[in-house]
């Protein structure tokens, strides 16, 4: 009986609707088909090249610490607070220290009185002249692993041609090596000898000011895309500032990319669904551009302070809980509370307690000291800024 089943299905649509109409039905249904398919290839196909590019990164890491530290003695290299930059024979090595204010010049295999002033300020207007382009382009990590990957990393936008220190200049016209032989004979610099590897070391503190300005810089697109996320500035400042120090080059090894430390697999999927409202994995290339950062970073703090803790009534709560979930996740959040990784348990306690009290329960009993200690810092600046 089985066996005349399609027979009859076709008999009674064709009653129905036609032939021509039937026929027209599965021809629509057969390119539905394929719409599908095709985004299936292309999500895998995503998914493949961001894996790659994720093992190539890790990889990469790994050749470029050994060569640092076969020719230093350490593995400095750029990070979420720091910018890094050697030259080609890697005896030559700048550091901005976005955290501390600093530039950190050095040299090895050199004798005390080998490099004169005018190499150091040369070796300064390197780093002062940088666009952020450069950098990425310059990154030898970022590098490795885009040739592993058989991938390209180019930072693209407005943003992408702005150098990696523009505050240190009056304007984008001031000549650069002007400023660098400033800096490297002002009273902010001190310099340092280590005979037994014969490297060494030149700090320059940079002027008081230029905390703020650096800060300034992000001030626009903050504003906008914590307007259109319906967050306070204040709060998505506070997170940039500790996240990275507002360093465009801002790196960990999760991986993460940018001024607000965006994890392409988990803030980053939960940010592209509300932005674009499909799940999308966001490259590094794409993640270093400021300007879609902060847009990707506000997003996610919207997702979870509107989404995944909405069922806090108090708004300073939820604020207190939102900053704590950007570092650790919802989970570890319910766990300072009940012990359990429930949000939707830990409601009904979190909503028996003052602002005040949620923020102390936050600041002991999270998981991980490093959140606890993230909350106090967020606050804080958050604070600051709002004032």
């Amino acid at each position: 009986m089985n066996v005349f089943k399609p027979v009859l299905i076709y008999s009674l649509m064709t009653a129905l609707c036609g032939s021509a109409s039937f026929w027209s039905l599965q021809a629509n249904a057969s390119d539905y088909r394929d719409v599908i398919n095709e985004f299936d290839q292309y999500k895998q196909s995503t998914e493949a090249e961001f894996e790659a590019f994720e093992k190539a990164i890790d990889l990469a890491y790994q050749e470029f610490m050994g060569e640092i530290e076969a020719v230093w003695g350490d593995t400095t290299f750029t990070s979420r607070h720091q910018w890094v930059e050697y030259d080609e024979t890697l005896t030559q090595r700048t550091l901005v220290d976005y955290q501390a204010d600093e530039i950190v010049v050095e040299f090895i295999d050199v004798d005390a009185d080998q490099v004169s002033s005018v190499e150091l300020a040369e070796q300064l207007n390197k780093t002062l002249s940088s666009t952020l382009a450069q950098a990425v382009e310059n990154d030898p990590v970022l590098q490795k692993a885009a040739e592993q990957s058989n991938q390209t990393i180019q930072v693209e936008g407005e943003s992408a041609q702005v150098t990696m220190l523009p505050e240190l200049l009056t304007s984008q016209n001031e000549n650069s090596m002007a400023v660098a032989k400033a800096l490297t004979t002002g009273d902010g610099v001190s310099q340092s000898y280590l005979p037994s590897s014969r490297r060494l070391t030149v700090v320059i503190t940079l002027p008081e000011e230029y905390g703020m300005k650096k800060a300034d810089r992000y001030w626009e697109a903050t504003a906008k895309y914590a307007k259109e996320w319906k967050l306070e500035p204040a709060l998505v400042m506070a997170i940039i500032h500790t996240e990275s120090s507002f360093n465009p080059m801002a790196r960990s090894r999760i991986p993460a990319y940018g001024l607000m430390q965006i994890v392409p697999r988990t803030a980053g999927k939960d940010a592209a669904k509300k932005i674009y409202g499909k799940s999308k994995l966001f490259k590094a290339k794409y993640l270093y551009n400021p300007e879609n950062n902060i847009r990707v970073g506000a997003a996610y703090l919207n997702v979870l302070n509107y989404r995944y803790l909405r069922g806090i009534h108090n708004p300073e709560s939820r604020l207190y809980c939102t900053i704590a979930a950007y570092n650790t996740g919802t989970a570890n959040v319910a766990k300072a509370f009940i012990d359990q990784k429930s949000m939707q348990k830990a409601y009904a306690r979190i909503n028996q307690l003052e602002p005040s009290e949620v923020y102390d329960i936050l600041a002991t009993r999270l998981p991980y000291k490093e959140t606890r200690g993230y909350l106090k810092k967020v606050v804080g600046r958050y604070l600051q800024y709002v004032n």
